[in-house]
């Protein structure tokens, strides 16, 4: 099958000696430990079952099915679990301390293993304003609860109105939806709206694999209008560099509808009101040598003023030290962040494998690594999310909808005694 990877400016090392740490031979009181039966699953970024993904916990192995599901039976926690995508220079993957028994093994190089299903959904908009008059924009996306689906939405104007919406999904080859439509006024594409001037739908629209579905026509009426405000505060020393307005579609999916490249820290942004949608703020901050950070606010209702978005700080990398020589086993530390895990990332020369880890600790060993190879190194941030059995609960790396952060640290490298 086809591996869709994705490109990832991120980590690059070989993990060797990824076993868990039991106690020993027995439980604390001298009796038998006790022990867990795994049953995981390996997802890629957007939570598409990855199959074919080596997973290894201890000495104990195992291989992701076509749903990306694992099991290892008699594991000791706390465990360190390792995922491999098996190449000529694999890419590894470490998730340090888990307890769980059902853990969601998130794997940030490779979208899927497999080919997605597609069909086409054709119809015809009317109502709302006139589609193709300058600064009317109209914009087509399709929902469902059949499967997790990512946005994929189509402009419509003069030239393509009846409109070909394109779906794609993985998972059974049948689903049923509904074809949303949203139209508003805008200066410039890519600038928040100023309006909101149609919107209307089209349910139970059944698709299949490589089917054609036709007569989904949506007519459009204007819903009302309303305004979000409020206030950013970064970190000290941090300045803004965007902020982002997204429109959440019935707890479906989130539609980007524009932004702002301002250091302003107040916002104002014009919203739909009267139909099942809220709206998530993004925001983006930097500062020199620092790193960066940014936070989503999600389910915010039309009207809602005096909201406060605080952006947390990247952490502090402690050791290595920038440019320092180490050896195998050397350890990498950085500051705790607070309800968050750590994502450690490494990129090596481009004949080394890629690695990352990730842990609720602040520190972490290096593996064996290549005699001579220069690192770059990073910790990301990601949260809200209390401890890595937390974070492994479902598809978090980049979660659709709901409140999140990330912060990325300042980068380090290192060479390999």
């Amino acid at each position: 099958m086809r591996r869709q990877l994705l490109a990832f400016s991120l980590g690059s090392m070989c993990l060797v000696g990824c076993g868990s740490s039991p106690e020993g031979p027995g439980g604390p009181d001298g009796g038998p430990t006790a022990t867990l039966d795994i049953h995981g699953q390996v997802v890629g970024p957007t939570g598409v079952a990855l199959s074919g993904m080596s997973v290894a916990i201890g000495q104990k192995t195992a291989v992701s099915g076509e749903d990306g599901r694992f099991s290892i039976s008699g594991v000791t926690a706390p465990y360190d679990l390792t995922v491999e995508l098996p190449a000529t220079n694999p890419f590894i993957g470490r998730f340090e301390g888990l307890t769980r028994a059902d853990p969601t093994i998130v794997f940030p190089f490779l979208f899927s293993t497999g080919e997605p299903n597609t069909a086409t959904i054709a119809g015809t908009v009317s109502g709302g304003g006139q589609i193709g008059t300058a600064g009317v924009f109209t914009t087509a996306f399709f929902t469902t609860t059949d499967v997790r689906f990512d946005l994929l939405a189509i402009g419509i104007g003069s030239h393509n109105n009846p409109f070909t919406l394109p779906v794609s999904w993985f998972g059974p080859e049948a689903i049923s939806g509904t074809v949303h439509v949203l139209q508003f006024t805008t200066p410039a594409p890519g600038d928040p709206p100023t309006a909101f001037t149609g919107y209307g739908t089209h349910s139970a629209l059944a698709v299949s694999r490589d089917g054609t579905l036709t007569g989904a026509d949506v007519t459009l009426t204007a819903p009302g209008n309303a305004t979000i405000d409020g206030t950013i505060v970064p970190p000290d020393g941090f300045t803004v560099l965007e902020k982002t307005l997204g429109l959440e579609v019935a707890g479906l999916t989130a539609v980007p509808l524009g932004h702002v490249e301002t250091a302003d820290t107040d916002f104002t942004f014009t919203v739909p009101e009267g139909i099942p949608t809220t709206a998530a703020v993004t925001v983006n901050a930097q500062r020199d040598g620092a790193g960066s950070t940014s936070r989503r606010l999600s389910g915010i209702s039309p009207g809602a003023t005096g909201v406060s978005i605080a952006l947390p700080s990247p952490v502090e990398l402690h050791a290595p030290e920038d440019g320092a020589t180490v050896s195998t086993g050397a350890l990498v530390g950085w500051a705790q962040a607070e309800h968050a895990v750590h994502l450690l990332m490494l990129t090596g020369g481009p004949n080394d494998p890629a690695f990352y880890v990730v842990t609720g600790a602040a520190t972490t060993h290096l593996p064996e690594l290549r005699s001579g190879s220069t690192y770059h190194w990073f910790v990301a941030s990601l949260g809200p999310s209390d401890g890595i059995d937390a974070f492994t609960s479902g598809p978090k790396l980049f979660p659709a909808l709901g409140d999140s952060f990330e912060t990325v640290s300042a980068t380090r490298n290192f060479v390999v005694r």
